[in-house]
């Protein structure tokens, strides 16, 4: 290993490790990092589902198009061999195998991209109750991250090891009215005596 893979992999891990101390001390931007990620996803996967849909649409429109176009051949094959255009009826029948042989493939088509279409629902839905779910979860850390910083907040004010700078202030305050109040009964007694 080369010593500018050392120093790399070295930097790689501080950063690392950097980065997972950053994100323990700010959980709710975490939370929010991944919330709006899976909304990025989220929208992706609308677009995607738009997609499949419209496809879904364009195979019925195509297979209701190829089942009127045989409805209007049949009469029409019947009519050219009636009156004996045997190269008419031939084009026709021609025209009316080749349909009967489309809308099974179309037919096909659409039941494939239906379900497709179906998959992409179900994840759209799968996919907004995961962003919620997380929402959820989000908002039930930070409530319990504020009630054990309030927990050990209180546990560090009754043992006297609170850094805050206003049970400091209230300790040099204590201290300066016990002084004052020392002082002065130092006075009154010089004036009895």
């Amino acid at each position: 290993m080369s010593l500018f893979d050392r120093i790399s992999k070295a930097w790689k891990g501080a950063l690392a490790s950097g980065l997972s101390e950053l994100e323990r001390r700010n959980p709710e931007a975490v939370y929010e990092a991944a919330i709006a990620e899976r909304e990025r996803s989220l929208e992706a996967l609308r677009g995607a589902a738009a997609g499949v849909a419209g496809l879904r649409d364009e195979a019925r429109a195509a297979l209701d198009a190829a089942r009127r176009d045989l409805e209007r051949v049949r009469p029409a094959v019947d009519r050219a061999l009636a009156e004996g255009d045997e190269d008419a009826a031939l084009a026709l029948i021609q025209q009316k195998e080749a349909l009967e042989a489309r809308i099974p493939a179309l037919r096909g088509e659409l039941e494939g991209l239906t379900a497709r279409a179906a998959e992409a629902v179900e994840s759209l839905r799968a996919s907004r109750e995961a962003i919620e779910a997380l929402r959820r979860e989000r908002e039930q850390a930070l409530a319990l991250e504020a009630v054990a910083e309030a927990r050990i907040q209180a546990q560090e004010a009754r043992s006297g090891l609170s850094e805050d700078a206003d049970l400091r202030a209230l300790a040099g305050v204590r201290a300066s009215i016990e002084r004052l109040s020392a002082e002065a009964g130092e006075g009154a007694l010089d004036e009895a005596g």
